[in-house]
């Protein structure tokens, strides 16, 4: 085999952790869009939302998320941002 393409998270983190594998990570953002990853919610499920959103408030606060990051990914790669979004305006019923 001479290449894969997957989820850079686990690619990234499979290559740290075996280093007798002979595996390298190649940046290519011309050929590769960002990923983005998102906790879903069943619309309408506002106190969910809330709590998911809290604890997203809490570790990025308390300096948590920073620390899995750099415990779960190569420490060497750029902090990605953990940002929380406010849900969708409900669309009108017809």
């Amino acid at each position: 085999m001479d290449a894969v393409v997957a989820d850079n998270g686990v690619v990234i983190h499979y290559v740290a952790n075996n280093p007798d594998a002979k595996f390298k990570t190649v940046a290519d953002t011309k050929s590769f869009a960002p990923e983005q990853y998102g906790i879903a919610v069943k619309k309408g499920n506002a106190e969910l939302l809330a709590m998911i959103n809290k604890g997203v408030d809490a570790i990025k606060a308390d300096g948590s998320y920073s620390a899995i990051f750099k415990k779960t990914l190569v420490p060497s790669r750029q902090h990605l941002p953990l940002r929380r979004r406010p849900p969708l305006p409900r669309r009108a019923e017809r």
